[in-house]
């Protein structure tokens, strides 16, 4: 079963059933179909644990950081799909992505701010308050998202966790724009070139055309002296 992990001969006249890669315990798989056969909200890129499922890296879970005594820490423990603690109280997320952020809490809410003073929530998707409770915080980064976000469990933390939007997909937009535009701008330039070169005459063309004028006027010449 381990060797159908780098199986890659994905097409229909492919050997690879799908059946084994599920019976060996791949479920997220590059030959599966539908985002590799994982449920990842929009996104996000799956990785398989053999017989246990899989992870997905636009997933995280919160939890109340009960023993937060000071300044120093934050007051929620951010981990992510891998049970990995956040780091650097941070948390970097990319454009075109929908990120889960599971709350664990059942008695206290955590909220997603626009601003680092913590009093206006971000508004999300089918959640004014931008908070939840045992549930999940759904954010969908796209153009419109604030470079920065706050994440925190209360209106007073002096460090709430911090999310950043990468700009990278704005980045490879604006890329794939200037390549298309040098496309269209060399494609101009060849038609231009076309046309130039349709304009001016072979002269070898030329002087066989009056060569021809020629003998046909001769030939004209000398019927009509016969008829005379």
């Amino acid at each position: 079963a381990a060797l159908l992990a780098n199986r890659t001969d994905c097409g229909a006249t492919s050997d690879l059933n799908f059946d084994a890669l599920l019976l060996g315990g791949f479920y997220c798989h590059e030959c599966l179909p539908v985002n590799n056969g994982s449920s990842c909200d929009v996104g996000g890129r799956c990785t398989n644990l053999q017989w246990d499922g899989f992870v997905c890296d636009n997933e995280y879970r919160v939890s109340i950081n009960e023993n937060n005594n000071d300044d120093a820490s934050t007051d929620i423990a951010v981990k992510d799909s891998f049970g990995e603690i956040v780091k650097d109280d941070k948390i970097m997320v990319e454009q075109g992505v929908t990120y889960r952020f599971t709350v664990d809490s059942t008695d206290k809410a955590v909220t997603i701010f626009e601003d680092a003073g913590l009093t206006v929530p971000y508004r999300l998707p089918g959640n004014v308050l931008g908070s939840a409770v045992d549930g999940p915080l759904i954010l969908a980064v796209d153009d419109s998202t604030p470079e920065n976000l706050y994440m925190s469990s209360s209106s007073t933390s002096k460090k709430p966790m911090k999310i950043t939007v990468l700009k990278v997909i704005n980045e490879e937009k604006e890329e794939k724009k200037e390549e298309e535009k040098n496309e269209e701008l060399e494609l101009e330039k060849e038609e231009n070139d076309k046309d130039k070169n349709s304009d001016v005459k072979d002269p070898s063309t030329a002087f066989k055309t009056s060569i021809v004028s020629s003998f046909s006027l001769m030939i004209l010449l000398q019927m009509m002296m016969v008829a005379y």
